[in-house]
């Protein structure tokens, strides 16, 4: 049987000398389970380095009683510190029960340290003695005591042999003489010939011996610090200057260390192979942080309009009704068609057209993507286009992202075309040094003319609290306000071009419902009686602006006023939330609803497994392909609903029922009883990516385990927390299958002969690994053969039955669970539709592949549906403009739940081995 001793979790493994407070929580397993050590009838630590036992400590008994199974504390005695030299030592724990006596661990001891306190390290000398100088010291002690005479015969006493041994004295003695012994069996066993060691230790490389050990060192020192001065003198920080290259050439014809510049170009020379070398630009101070611009980068960049269509004497106009680009006959203007690259970045001056369009971006089918008119807008920053007072710039890296743009159609005037170019930098990720707006970003909407709040938008919103909106100074343009405690004006700016903006209602009873300006100032107001126009409507509990209506009637306003009265039964944030049933008070809608729900916008889980006592959770929109309810509400009802979730807590089999805005789907609901697995011990590997490697998670799934009446002892090569596995950060299923090393973890199943999976060669070389009872296999989020350059053909699933069917080979009544994977995070600022309906439409494949397989002991772990795909992940608050009190949350982690999240889908994995347990044994 294999015994383990290790630390436990976040215990310390190194004590400083004289620290006997520290302590040391040590776990006893066998075969990887915890011993009870409650049973025991002694236990003792014993410590050891590298020549051999040193000494040995008691455990009580007693106080094991509120630690967990097969732990225990250790502190060290006072005396035992206050004698160790400082480096590493072992540990053994030796058990003593009524079979007899273990001793932990099976292999080699447990290591710690044992390191300086602050009186080591001051600078004083300690003394080492030898073992023989210290018998020569006590014998030349006795040879000095005088004798005197003798005396009469005493009585026949007895020996006291526990108090003599108890005595501080012989304590003090016993543990020099323990050091002493100990130093001296280390130099015995290292071979040390100790006075020869310190005779070479005192003579120096020129045969010189000095006095001690110290005198050669010091002279040593003093001869380094004056060579490493006199080399210092030899250098010049100031290099010398020359009006040209001839000049120093003629100055040093045969050239000269150091550095030298030349005033005509401002070059640095140095001599090196016998010849003057021109080193580049010479530079005499740093650069500061952001003094360099994107203007002030050579790329070398490609025009690209010599790669591009030239269409003569054409404008774009706008787009026809099925969204492609619809051109006009203009003899003063001309369109390029610029093909887009997978990367890099694409700049040109910011122009106006003779008319309609700027630019026109178009997918493989000639279907806009996006399109930019002339606003005069000094800047916009959306989707990978930057808009500055200059420039127009795409990320193309970044547009790819979002979007499936091919094209770009950009309309230039024909008498500009002798200055104009479009200037094309590759394969250069210019984030680390270009001042972009760094706004997320987030996909397109499905139709195009509407923007929705699955956009990040870059909309200022300011708040003037006890303001009333009153007007503005026409001849100023400069807004007027007063101070008056019942009203607020609300101040927005840069709003987007399309959508519509919902608003609470305005109710004020006085002054100005709208001002709006330009960026030269306010040139327009609407008073408070006016109720409705082309662009507003302020009624029905609603302020709504069709922003498209708004441009169409106002071209150049860029900013605009709204007056608010604040009465006491109708507070504006209360009316607000009322709205804006989610985390931000403005949120922008859609015109038109959903579409009808089919069975392709579902992704539904065969069954999902709770054990009885448990809660668990089904996210309404996990269950979706293809929408955001959180960008998009729709309206959804279930039993037990709370908010956006079912409850689950049931404790029989049930059919929950789901209706999606009349689309009524079904979630079978398998109940297991706690005693399921009862009494069996069972092996578990874990094979899957990060979620799977996560500390969090591994300890989570172990804890569930902690109390169960089945015995889980998780099995592999590596471990998080202490908790064994075979998970790997960033791998696929075909990073497992093909690759021997990747994203810093080498793969233990990788045959190198072969070159692939091979659980024989696996199992040959690990032979501490029991093979498994249930494999849990999770992946899904990263790509499926990420790292691999053979076997890309291959879907997840084709590994998965791989992997089943090798596992079945050395273990024929293998339970497999299968993990039906989450998806990326839905913080708004983390929106990516296509790359989160990518991974649920592998999940649902996955589902699809192994349901209903409960005879060949196949299982499904559905893990995704419980996940709250917002608040299980790591997020912060954050203002929601830098002149704004209101506060929003963004996310900060796509992929990786939060502790909460990792409990989550740790719980749906227990339920899931429990529920296999049910059905097999």
């Amino acid at each position: 049987m294999t015994k383990t001793l290790e630390f436990a979790y976040e215990t310390p493994q190194e004590v400083k000398v004289g620290d006997d407070e520290t302590t040391f929580t040590l776990v006893c397993k066998n075969e990887d389970l915890p011993v009870d050590l409650t049973t025991a009838k002694l236990i003792t630590v014993k410590i050891g380095n590298r020549s051999g036992y040193l000494r040995g400590q008691l455990i009580s008994i007693d106080s094991l009683a509120k630690l967990p199974i097969g732990q225990f504390n250790f502190s060290f005695d006072k005396d035992t510190l206050a004698n160790f030299p400082t480096g590493n030592y072992f540990l053994e724990v030796w058990v003593t029960d009524a079979q007899g006596t273990s001793i932990y661990p099976s292999g080699n001891p447990l290591n710690f340290i044992v390191t300086a306190n602050i009186e080591n390290s001051s600078g004083a000398t300690i003394t080492t003695i030898t073992f023989d100088d210290f018998v020569k010291a006590m014998n030349k002690a006795a040879s000095t005591i005088a004798k005197g005479d003798k005396g009469d015969k005493g009585d026949t006493g007895t020996v006291d042999n526990t108090g003599l041994i108890s005595a501080p004295a012989f304590q003090s003695l016993q543990t020099q003489a323990d050091t002493t012994q100990t130093n001296a069996e280390t130099a015995l066993s290292e071979e040390r010939a100790t006075s020869v060691e310190v005779q070479d230790a005192r003579t120096n490389s020129s045969s010189q011996t000095y006095p001690t050990l110290k005198e050669r060192m010091d002279s040593q020192e003093n001869d380094l610090n004056n060579s490493i001065n006199a080399k210092i003198s030899e250098i010049s920080s100031v290099p010398e200057t020359f009006a040209n290259l001839s000049v120093l050439q003629s100055t040093y014809p045969n050239g000269k260390t150091g550095l030298f510049v030349t005033a005509d170009t401002g070059h640095k020379f140095i001599w090196a192979n016998s010849t003057w070398i021109d080193a580049g630009v010479y530079q005499s101070v740093g650069i500061a942080d952001g003094a360099i611009s994107v203007d002030k980068l050579s790329f070398e960049p490609e025009n690209v309009l010599e790669r591009s269509e030239k269409l003569d004497n054409k404008v774009i106009v706008d787009n026809n009704p099925d969204n492609t680009v619809l051109l006009g006959d203009n003899q003063y203007s001309t369109v390029f068609k610029v093909p887009f690259t997978e990367s890099g970045v694409i700049r040109f001056p910011k122009i106006q057209p003779v008319s309609g369009q700027v630019m026109f971006c178009v997918d493989e089918n000639e279907k806009m993507t996006f399109r930019v008119d002339w606003s005069g807008l000094p800047s916009f920053s959306r989707y990978g286009y930057t808009i500055s007072n200059d420039f127009i710039e795409i990320d193309l890296t970044k547009v790819n992202e979002i979007s499936d743009g091919v094209y770009l159609y950009l309309s230039v005037p024909t008498a500009s075309l002798g200055t104009f170019s479009v200037e094309g930098i590759g394969t250069i990720d210019l984030d680390t040094f270009k001042s972009l707006n760094t706004e997320p970003y987030k996909n397109k909407p499905e139709n195009l003319q509407e923007l929705s709040d699955s956009f990040t938008s870059t909309i200022s919103v300011e708040k003037l609290v006890s303001k009333r909106l009153e007007g503005y100074d026409p001849t100023s343009g400069v807004i007027a306000l007063a101070d008056e405690g019942n009203y607020m004006t609300v101040k927005l700016e840069q709003l987007p071009k399309q959508g519509v903006l919902k608003l609470p209602q305005s109710k004020t009873d006085t002054a100005q419902l709208f001002v709006l300006s330009d960026i030269k100032g306010c040139y327009k107001n609407i008073d408070y009686n006016s109720h409705s126009g082309t662009w507003y409507d302020n009624e029905n509990g609603l302020l709504k602006i069709d922003l498209a209506e708004l441009y169409n009637s106002e071209p150049n306003m860029y900013t605009m006023y709204i007056g608010y009265l604040m009465s006491d039964n109708d507070n504006w944030y209360q009316e607000a939330e009322k709205i804006a049933p989610f985390e931000n008070v403005f949120k922008w809608g859609y015109s038109e609803p959903y579409d009808a729900l089919t069975d392709d916008n579902f992704n539904l889980p065969n069954y999902v497994p709770l054990v009885s006592g448990k809660e668990s959770y089904i996210y309404f929109d996990n269950l979706l392909i293809g929408k955001n309810l959180y960008a998009k509400p729709l309206a959804v009802t279930a039993v037990n609903q709370r908010d956006d979730k079912v409850v689950l807590t049931n404790t029989s089999d049930v059919v929950n029922e789901i209706n999606y805005d009349g689309k009524i789907v079904d979630i079978p609901i398998k109940s297991v009883p706690g005693n399921a697995g009862s009494g069996k011990n069972i092996n578990v590997m874990v094979i899957g990516e990060s979620t799977s490697e996560a500390g969090d998670y591994m300890k989570a799934l172990a804890d569930n385990f902690t109390n169960d009446v089945a015995k889980i002892n998780f099995v592999g090569t590596r471990s998080s927390w202490g908790i064994k596995h075979e998970a790997r950060s960033g791998w696929g299923a075909g990073t497992l299958r093909y690759v021997a090393e990747a994203n810093g973890a080498t793969n233990s199943f990788i045959n190198p002969s072969t070159g692939t999976f091979d659980l024989d060669y696996y199992f040959a070389n690990h032979p501490d690994v029991a093979v498994p009872d249930i494999v849990l296999l999770n992946f899904g989020i990263n790509d499926t053969n990420r790292y691999t350059t053979n076997g890309t053909t291959e879907t997840q699933m084709d590994h998965y039955e791989f992997f089943i069917k090798q596992f079945k080979a050395k273990n024929p009544n293998v339970i497999f669970i299968v993990g039906l994977s989450h998806s990326v995070n839905r913080w708004s600022n983390y929106w990516f539709d296509q790359g989160r309906d990518a991974i649920m439409k592998i999940t649902k494949q996955t589902n699809e592949q192994f349901k209903e397989r409960e005879a060949e002991r196949i299982f499904l772990n559905p893990q995704y549906v419980c996940l709250d795909m917002r608040l299980d992940f790591p997020h912060s608050e954050v203002p929601s403009n830098q002149f704004s009190d209101i506060t929003t949350n963004v996310g900060t982690n796509n992929v990786h739940p939060a502790t909460s999240g990792y409990k989550n889908i740790a719980l749906m994995a227990y339920n899931a081995i429990k529920y296999a347990l049910l059905k097999t044994l």
